[in-house]
């Protein structure tokens, strides 16, 4: 889940921050909670060819409230990705605990 507001718009090389966190649906309980171990986090942007272009790596880790799941990755689009529309790529990679998932934001 994003927690922040992604620019509309951006300028290769110019860095911005994309923050949220990861949860997962606990069946028990019937609710969605913050997943409670460290997990790898990619983001991408990808064209309208389906090619991807990383902008940025990071982990959903605890914050110092103990809260677990947050992350907030530094990102910058590449000079070798093309001008125009494109798609957000965050994918959560898993971890032991936890399956891969992705969230795509045209």
């Amino acid at each position: 889940m994003l927690d922040s507001t992604l620019p509309e718009w951006v300028f290769k090389g110019q860095t911005f921050t994309v923050s949220g966190h990861v949860e997962y649906f606990d069946a028990v309980t019937g609710i969605w909670l913050p997943i409670d171990a460290p997990m790898p986090i990619t983001i991408a942007v990808e064209d309208a060819a389906t090619t991807t272009y990383d902008i940025g790596r990071g982990t959903a880790d605890q914050t110092v409230n103990a809260d677990y799941g947050h992350f907030a990755i530094n990102s910058a689009v590449p000079g070798a990705a093309p001008s125009g529309h494109m798609t957000v790529l965050l994918q959560a990679l898993g971890n032991e605990y936890y399956a891969p998932s992705e969230l795509r934001v045209a």
